[in-house]
């Protein structure tokens, strides 16, 4: 938090999501919850995330989000809906910009 009277500073979705510890919302449509080789719906699927899966946000490209699991798989997933509702949830209990 800045002191009272500091200036504020923007920081877009990447600078904040960039490393974070996500996982989905549950009740979303089946396609939400699927890894995909490129940040389009109609790459091929590299894994199925219907498990509640924490994952780790390595890059953003408009509403979609380079997440690993487990150092072991990673994809793209959208982060938020052509309306700009999230389809996330941010793990509070790492945060990158106080490591």
């Amino acid at each position: 938090m800045a002191p009272a009277g500091a200036p504020l500073e923007y920081a877009g979705w990447e600078a904040y999501l960039k490393g974070r510890v996500i996982r989905l919302f549950s009740g979303l449509k089946k396609s939400f919850y699927t890894l995909r080789r490129e940040p389009v719906g109609s790459a091929p699927e590299v894994a199925d995330l219907s498990k509640p899966l924490t994952l780790r946000v390595v890059q953003l490209q408009e509403n979609w989000a380079l997440v690993v699991n487990d150092l072991t798989v990673s994809g793209w997933l959208r982060w938020r809906d052509d309306d700009g509702r999230f389809l996330i949830v941010i793990d509070e209990s790492f945060d990158p910009q106080k490591r």
